[in-house]
């Protein structure tokens, strides 16, 4: 089972995260119903920087299960959700931090939409090579923040997600479901995913040709 850590904070765009995790959530479900298995695929937390409740840009409140500083599982899968508030996310923010300690080469780490700009301040020249993706109006100032980090990494331009082995990146919003399809079929195998999205009765897009 694999542990997978949302990060949350206030301002945080409620789908970023909550897209994701629904995908995962049901694949536990579909998981359980399909063969009555006792062991599924994820487990779930939030993690912010205090236990005190934070609010979605929606005001949705939210209290996480864990804080930076916290003891905690072993760290699988990290997600970064996205919100303009922290587009110049500062190297020493304790979101940062928590990032640069908790991800390797051997977990993952997924950005949805504006969650790519604390994804290149954290991994830093670990980027070098690769391609990353962002929300489409942000396009530039991500451009931007790798230029002056002295990232050697690429924009993919239009696509709805860019996978780079161990980094996975979702454009805008509503694309970070298809990013984490596309995570749970390589992970967990087609099969599981299309009677997951069957389930939700969610039409896959993969970088914006939808699957038959």
């Amino acid at each position: 089972m694999k542990n997978v850590f949302h990060i949350i904070y206030d301002g945080v765009e409620a789908l970023d995260f909550t897209g994701p995790h629904d995908v995962f959530a049901m694949a536990n479900l579909v998981t359980k119903n399909s063969n009555g298995a006792t062991e599924v695929p994820f487990s779930q937390h939030t993690i912010a920087s205090s236990k005190k409740p934070i609010k979605t840009a929606g005001c949705i409140t939210i209290t996480p299960d864990y804080t930076f500083e916290d003891d905690i599982p072993e760290v699988d899968i990290i997600v970064i959700p996205g919100s303009p508030g922290i587009v110049d996310i500062c190297v020493d923010d304790p979101m940062i931090t928590w990032i640069r300690s908790h991800y390797t080469n051997e977990n993952q780490i997924v950005s949805i939409c504006l969650g790519a700009f604390p994804l290149v301040v954290a991994l830093d020249k670990k980027l070098d090579g690769h391609a990353l993706t962002t929300h489409h109006a942000f396009i530039k100032k991500l451009e931007e923040r790798l230029l002056a980090l002295e990232i050697k990494a690429s924009i993919a331009r239009g696509a709805r997600y860019v996978s780079n082995d161990k980094v996975l990146c979702s454009g805008g919003v509503s694309a970070g479901i298809d990013a984490a399809f596309y995570f749970l079929s390589q992970t967990e195998g087609n099969e599981l995913a299309r009677r997951t999205a069957d389930v939700m009765e969610y039409n896959r897009t993969i970088n914006w040709v939808q699957e038959g």
